[in-house]
């Protein structure tokens, strides 16, 4: 049971292979493109938005699935570019911006790049907004972007289901000291999930546990979870969050 990987190809090789016994307690890449797509065509129909990846595996998936579900909701992309990770100096992809008068930029890739990019755009006069994936679900990305990346949004998986427990939990974990981020609920979702399977097959077995993941729908902090045959979530559900001082916030 994975918390955190979201590759499809995951879970496609895995089935293809005839694994029963993997799961994930996450949604996957290409459904948060297509959320986003969507989301984008709607927000900025006639707008000029600008898709950026990083050129890796999970950067390049999210970002051409975002692609792809904008396009077919009726919004052209004004530029499509990439980035190279680790790039110290984006002022040539910035003036891009700036010239082609883009409203919103859409980025596949990891915190750590685009909270430098993010933070030179201010910096360079860039005053469109950003949207991202869920791996700007860190404190090191307003580390690095500081009050920049005021407004930054990203996608993440939620439940208006879970969201009341999901809430009582990371009060607690407040409580303690601890601020929960990155694929802190969707971890303690996952030893939830296997611990429930566990008790109903009565078995730490791995083809019981799954049998019994595969034949019910399980309570957990970020919702009722339920899969289908090759383990990926029947009906995740995604969200924007939206860095404001420091922490990332879901948008209501």
């Amino acid at each position: 049971m994975t918390p955190a990987s979201t590759n499809p190809k995951l879970t496609e090789m895995a089935a293809a292979k005839g694994v029963t016994t993997l799961f994930r307690a996450t949604g996957r890449d290409d459904r948060q493109g297509t959320y986003a797509g969507r989301w984008l065509a709607n927000t900025y129909a006639g707008k000029n938005v600008a898709i950026l990846d990083d050129q890796s595996p999970y950067g390049r998936g999210v970002a051409e699935e975002t692609l792809k579900t904008m396009e077919a909701s009726g919004l052209k992309a004004t530029l499509r570019d990439t980035y190279t990770q680790r790039q110290n100096n984006f002022t040539a992809l910035i003036a891009e911006l700036k010239e082609r008068k883009i409203d919103a930029v859409y980025v596949g890739g990891y915190h750590d790049d685009i909270g430098l990019l993010v933070r030179q755009a201010r910096e360079q006069g860039f005053v469109g907004e950003f949207a991202s994936v869920d791996a700007l679900n860190t404190s090191e990305f307003w580390s690095i972007a500081g009050p920049a990346g005021e407004g930054v949004r990203y996608t993440d998986a939620a439940s208006a289901v879970g969201l009341e427990s999901a809430k009582t939990v990371v009060s607690k974990l407040r409580a303690h000291g601890h601020e929960p981020e990155g694929y802190t609920l969707s971890a303690y979702a996952a030893v939830q999930a296997w611990a429930a399977a566990a008790n109903i097959a009565k078995s730490t077995g791995g083809p019981e546990v799954a049998d019994a993941l595969h034949s019910n729908t399980i309570p957990t902090v970020i919702g009722s979870l339920s899969w289908d045959s090759k383990g990926d979530l029947k009906q995740p559900v995604y969200a924007w969050y939206v860095w404001h001082g420091g922490r990332a916030y879901l948008e209501q």
